[in-house]
């Protein structure tokens, strides 16, 4: 078992990922909790590189974090019929857009 800080949460959601020096690209996230998220991408960005992540829907969040971990998982017994790579962002702080109000709380639901 596990020993994590936080709950992590089974999600496919779009985001986009933005850095000063790799310029911004679109992925999906894959799991996330109060601490972080995984981004499943082909080409994970290199170890501490510092991001912003935005999770778009009619308002848009936005976190700021860091690239802490590189993942490549393979979950079928022929590696070709199904891997998964991707890389782990540790949340520093939720950032205040234009739609998003500030103190509103965000709660993330399972369904």
């Amino acid at each position: 078992m596990e020993n994590r800080k936080f709950a992590r949460f089974q999600i496919m959601v779009p985001v986009s990922v933005l850095t000063d020096d790799y310029g911004v690209f679109d992925a999906v996230a894959v799991n996330i909790s109060k601490g972080g998220v995984f981004i499943q991408t082909f080409d994970p960005l290199p170890l501490g590189t510092q991001v912003i992540i935005e999770f778009g829907s009619e308002e848009t969040l936005r976190a700021s974090g860091v690239v802490r971990s590189h993942y490549y998982m393979t979950y079928r017994s022929n590696p070709s019929d199904g891997t998964c790579t991707g890389m782990g962002i540790v949340f520093h702080d939720f950032l205040e857009s234009d739609s998003v109000i500030n103190g509103k709380e965000i709660h993330f639901q399972t369904h």
